[in-house]
């Protein structure tokens, strides 16, 4: 009876240890936490007043286009967030996913579009940064290698932001045609910062306080169907 005792004290001891350390990783980091992105990687930023898009750069139109039809098309909503605010990491979430998993946008591979934006703010002098991620690997996440689909700093549309949304910005992109089809996902961020632009920063678990990149911006998702190319 001792030595049975002993060892469920162990047990108990260990499991205890583990569940602090947990608590601890999940309270510090804000990594272990859901997000509004789930069960994608999310994009976090800086927490504190007049950051993400509260007071500066939204997200508002979002139109997707191959020659000339358009073939989706999102009105302006404004900014969304902040969520899942973590005080200890000064970080949050803004933006949305902007369709639903059972209703998305068909893509087929080897194909050229185009994926117009506009932007709004309070402070018409914020020029932003805005960059495309193609989950092409299906793994949940846009940092890996050849998911930005605008790498240069020539693709990336200047966004002039307006009381009320301005012109749209276009990125023109490519499905690779080596692609599996599948269901995947699209992330457009904007942000104040060229810095923003990055294949890293296509998920941001922590900010990277205090110079954090992406800053003032938003991040929206949409999901797609990637459809093989029909050889003829």
């Amino acid at each position: 009876m001792k030595l049975i005792n002993k060892n469920i004290a162990k047990l108990t001891s260990r499991f205890s240890k583990e569940l602090l350390l947990l608590g601890l990783f999940t309270f510090s980091y804000g990594i272990a936490t859901s997000s509004i992105w789930d069960p994608y990687c999310p994009v976090r930023r800086p927490s504190s007043a007049g950051n993400g898009c509260t007071n500066r750069l939204s997200i508002e139109d979002i139109k997707i286009e191959q020659g000339t039809n358009t073939i989706f098309y999102k009105q302006a909503d404004g900014c969304s967030g902040p969520w899942n605010i973590n005080p200890l990491t000064n970080a949050a979430e803004y933006g949305k996913v902007v369709n639903s998993e059972s209703n998305p946008i068909m893509l087929s591979a080897g194909a050229t579009y185009n994926i117009g934006i506009t932007s709004s703010g309070n402070n018409s002098a914020d020029n932003g940064y805005a960059g495309l991620w193609i989950d092409l690997d299906y793994n949940n996440s846009f940092a890996d290698a050849g998911e930005l689909m605008n790498v240069s700093q020539s693709s990336w549309p200047v966004v002039s932001p307006k009381t009320t949304p301005g012109a749209f910005s276009y990125i023109s992109f490519t499905i690779p045609c080596s692609v599996k089809q599948g269901l995947t996902r699209i992330r457009v961020s904007l942000d104040r910062y060229s810095d923003a632009i990055t294949q890293d920063k296509g998920c941001v678990l922590v900010p990277n306080i205090p110079s954090a990149y992406p800053w003032f911006g938003e991040t929206e998702d949409i999901y797609i169907y990637i459809l093989l190319k029909v050889l003829n």
